[in-house]
C-alpha cells in the first residue's frame, strides 16, 4: 500500500512528464471513496482513465456523472450465461456488470470493452451471445490470453489467432469496432 499523500507527492513531482493516470486494481471501485482520490489527481492537472470489471455500477455512474474520468475500460469476462464459469463463482449475479455496460453505452464518456479470450472458457456460442448483449457498443478489444504463471487455476490457454479473428468477425455484426490485441 502506498499512502495517498505519498502518491500525490509523486504525481506532483512528475507534472510535465506524465499526462495521465490509470486508476486500476484489482477492482478500484471496491473503494467507495475512490472519487475523492480521482478528484485530487484531476486537481493536479492529470487526465484519468478508469479500469473496472463493472461490479459497482452505482459508483461507476456517480464517477461518470461527476465527469471525473476521461476514459473507461471495462472488462467483459464472458457471455452472461458463461460469467459464473469464467469468474469462478457459482451462481454469480451478472446484473451489476449488465448495469455498468448499459451505463457506459448510454453515456458520453469515451469507453472500451475488452475481453481476454481463453480457449477453455469461451465458445462460439458465448461470442454470439456477447455480441447480442453488447449490440450497439462502440468498441470491443479481444485480447490474447497469456498464462503469467500466477493464476488461481491451471490448464488455461489462449485462443488461436484464427479463432480470434473468426470471433472478431462474428462480433462486428453487433459492435461498431472490434479489434484484436496481443498477437
Amino acid at each position: 500500500e502506498i499512502p495517498e499523500a505519498e502518491l500525490l507527492d509523486f504525481l506532483r513531482s512528475r507534472k510535465g512528464k506524465l499526462s495521465g493516470v490509470v486508476v486500476s486494481g484489482g477492482e478500484p471501485l471496491i473503494n467507495d471513496d475512490v472519487d475523492g482520490l480521482i478528484e485530487k489527481i484531476r486537481a493536479l492537472g492529470y487526465k484519468v482513465k478508469l479500469d473496472t470489471n463493472g461490479s459497482f455500477p452505482d459508483r461507476l455512474k456517480r464517477i461518470l456523472d461527476k465527469k471525473l474520468v476521461d476514459y473507461v475500460a471495462m472488462d467483459i469476462k464472458n457471455s452472461r450465461e458463461g460469467y459464473a464459469r469464467t469468474v469462478g463463482i457459482k451462481g454469480y449475479d451478472v446484473s451489476t456488470v449488465e448495469q455498468s455496460a448499459e451505463t457506459l453505452m448510454s453515456g458520453n464518456t469515451p469507453y472500451e470493452f475488452r475481453m481476454t479470450l481463453v480457449r477453455e472458457l469461451h465458445t462460439e456460442d458465448d461470442i454470439i451471445s456477447i455480441g447480442k448483449w453488447l449490440k450497439g457498443a462502440k468498441i470491443l478489444y479481444l485480447q490474447h490470453f497469456v498464462d503469467s504463471g500466477d493464476l488461481v487455476g491451471t490448464g488455461f490457454s489462449g485462443v488461436s489467432k484464427s479463432d480470434t479473428e473468426k470471433y472478431a468477425e462474428i462480433l462486428r455484426k453487433y459492435i461498431g469496432k472490434v479489434e484484436i490485441r496481443g498477437f
